[in-house]
């Protein structure tokens, strides 16, 4: 058997959970099959896994396009992976960047096709705000692919049912496939050089968040935490890739606002190299994930694997990762997520004032602490394992082309 991806990222260009697990599946799915890599990545490379790359078309829609030309530059890429012949026996793509390859791939060569979703486009509001009127095509062909599909793979069960929900894909189709983590790779690392080269004080308690600067992520909702939070505990931030310029100024501002009051508040804008980032999780006294919408959410398992408490949003995947007051804790939060009537936080105060108590307990119970983070390890060894991840993904491709 041979398996053809197609996806936006591939290393070295991961900025996100989807990029995360198509790296490690399509390393341990070439254990099981042939593996081809399709992707609008031009640094990347593979030793044991053909890697094509797709070809911009920089000089119709310029540098950095905005708004709709950002999507339509999207489907320039698609084309171009197609340039080649695809000579597979599964097509299985990512993210809505790459679904219209994938349909077009299955209509012109005859493969049928797979689709993980790692988000869902119509429960991202947010993101008109990025592509404009460009949001209604990514819509569009995330729903043309669902549609045009031989297996859909969620990456948890409630993604599951809003799959269900949103596109009416039938119950035999569909498949839920958790994400993994190499926790050989994750696990308790300490180097308080690391710590001192990123400007973290390692005498003093932080609390960490890692991720996209975007409105699903709840930066925003974590900086008015911390607003809160007493004096001596630093706020150790990596997030980069903004979703637009108006959202970096945004949270620009908020701090250096707070930097007038707090001075603990230590922002990594820059990619973290992962053999530095896995030593800033374990140092770390609190995990923080203030989502309002996460499908699964890669990031704890990270945290969970370095033996780090978490606190975080109980929404989506997170409740199936999380079981609250075990491997940490669980706020609700209450979502307004709706095309019509725009996104919105119902019980913002509350979350804030609820997150905030999380931490300060755990910051004042070491013990608990400890024993939390000891129990998100052992969860993610019986758990969530890419080997895992790509037995179950092969089961079903074996699945589809008895159809």
């Amino acid at each position: 058997m041979k398996v053809v991806y197609f996806t936006k990222e591939f290393p070295p260009c991961v900025y996100g959970g989807a990029g995360i697990h198509i790296e490690n599946l399509s390393k341990e799915m070439s254990k099981l099959c042939d593996v081809e890599v399709r992707t609008f990545c031009n640094k990347s490379f593979e030793e044991k896994i053909k890697v094509i790359k797709s070809k911009k078309w920089g000089e119709i829609f310029g540098e950095n396009p905005e708004g709709y030309l950002k999507v339509l530059e999207v489907f320039s890429e698609d084309l171009s992976l197609l340039k080649e012949k695809i000579n597979g026996d599964i097509i299985h793509v990512h993210t809505w960047y790459s679904n219209l390859a994938g349909v077009l791939g299955k209509i012109l060569f005859d493969v049928p096709l797979v689709i993980t979703l790692h988000s869902i486009e119509p429960l991202r509001v947010w993101k008109e705000n990025q592509l404009k009127e460009g949001y209604n095509l990514s819509r569009w062909v995330e729903k043309f692919a669902v549609e045009n599909s031989d297996g859909v793979i969620a990456v948890s069960t409630s993604m599951k049912e809003d799959i269900k929900r949103i596109y009416k894909v039938p119950e035999e189709k569909l498949e839920v496939i958790f994400n993994g983590i190499d926790s050989n790779f994750f696990k308790p690392t300490f180097n308080k050089n690391i710590l001192l080269k990123y400007g973290i004080n390692p005498d003093i308690p932080y609390i960490l968040f890692v991720g996209r600067m975007t409105r699903q992520k709840g930066i925003d909702l974590l900086l008015e935490v911390f607003k809160k939070l007493p004096d001596g505990i630093q706020l150790v931030m990596c997030a980069g890739a903004p979703d637009t310029e108006e959202l970096r100024l945004e949270i620009e501002n908020e701090v250096y606002k707070l930097k007038q009051k707090k001075r603990d508040l230590i922002w990594i804008e820059k990619m973290v190299p992962k053999s530095e980032l896995v030593v800033i999780y374990s140092h770390a006294n609190v995990f923080c994930c203030p989502s309002v919408y996460e499908p699964f959410g890669i990031i704890n398992l990270e945290a969970m694997a370095t033996e780090t408490p978490v606190v975080a949003s109980e929404v989506g995947g997170i409740r199936e990762i999380i079981e609250n007051g075990k491997e940490g804790f669980l706020i609700p939060i209450d979502v307004l997520d709706d095309p019509m009537k725009g996104f919105n936080v119902l019980n913002r105060m509350e979350y804030v004032e609820e997150f905030g108590n999380k931490i300060l307990f755990l910051l004042n119970n070491p013990e608990v602490a400890m024993r939390m983070g000891r129990e998100g390890r052992k969860k993610v060894l019986k758990k969530f394992s890419w080997e895992m991840v790509a037995k179950n993904t092969f089961r079903l491709y074996k699945k589809v082309l008895k159809k």
